[in-house]
């Protein structure tokens, strides 16, 4: 039920979705489609054999770990439970952070970057990748619908709500679990009012606190990179995408 009430939404980003205009399965063969396609664009790069075999291998090993990142998604969203801070930052590592990953080593690799640019780079894409998710997880929960937390998809608010003791920040969260069945209108509600609840108790200023902690991260991560304009373009970058980590007012 909660899987089919993802395949339910009908827009992104302003944009109606593929499956909504399409169908599911046209959507799930065109992915699959771009996918190969971005395969056969890699092998057909004028680069060096063992350039290719990199750039193919972090592009294979990514692609495999942002499915990982998005089963787990789906295995929450069909079986709702605990939501763990750790298991939270490991899904946006995957879901997120490795989509980054790819970007940017793919770049990197190009331009020539050996293991020891890699290796902090990877470390700056999964932070970021973090610190990123975070704060697109506060912009939906302030949307009229609730968000992610209508759909029982994975948020840092219900892995802040966990731990947090606040009885009422309990019983509203108890609340929306116990709500799988019902009707949009009435996740929807529930959803509004955990968040008021959520916003009340200090969890949206953790979430932004930890969304900073990430960003520090993403800037210890660029210590041991020694290419001054790589690292200036690289605190451009987290700037564009998340700023200082405060989440959107």
């Amino acid at each position: 039920h909660n899987l089919t009430r993802i395949f339910e939404i009908a827009e992104r980003d302003g944009m109606p979705t593929l499956h909504a205009r399409h169908g599911i399965p046209i959507a799930i063969n065109t992915g699959d489609f771009l996918i190969g396609a971005g395969y056969r664009l890699l092998t057909h790069m004028p680069v060096e054999p063992a350039t290719q075999v990199r750039l193919l291998r972090i592009v294979a090993e990514g692609h495999q770990a942002m499915c990982l990142g998005q089963g787990e998604e789906l295995a929450f969203a069909a079986r709702p439970g605990p939501l763990t801070l750790e298991t939270y930052i490991r899904l946006c590592e995957r879901k997120t952070g490795a989509a980054f990953e790819v970007a940017i080593l793919l770049g990197a690799i190009l331009g020539g970057a050996d293991d020891s640019v890699c290796m902090p780079l990877r470390r700056f894409s999964r932070a970021l990748g973090v610190a990123y998710q975070i704060c697109d997880d506060l912009a939906d929960a302030q949307s009229p619908c609730g968000g992610d937390l209508q759909d029982n998809r994975p948020s840092v608010l219900l892995a802040l709500a966990r731990a947090c003791g606040d009885g009422r920040i309990r019983r509203s969260c108890q609340a929306l679990g116990q709500l799988d069945q019902a009707s949009p209108a009435s996740r929807a509600a529930a959803a509004n009012e955990l968040v008021e609840v959520l916003r009340e108790g200090g969890v949206f200023e953790r979430a932004a606190q930890l969304a900073t902690q990430q960003v520090h991260v993403t800037e210890h991560a660029l210590v041991d990179l020694h290419h001054a304009g790589l690292k200036r373009l690289l605190h451009r970058l987290a700037d564009r995408l998340i700023g200082s980590g405060e989440p959107p007012r």
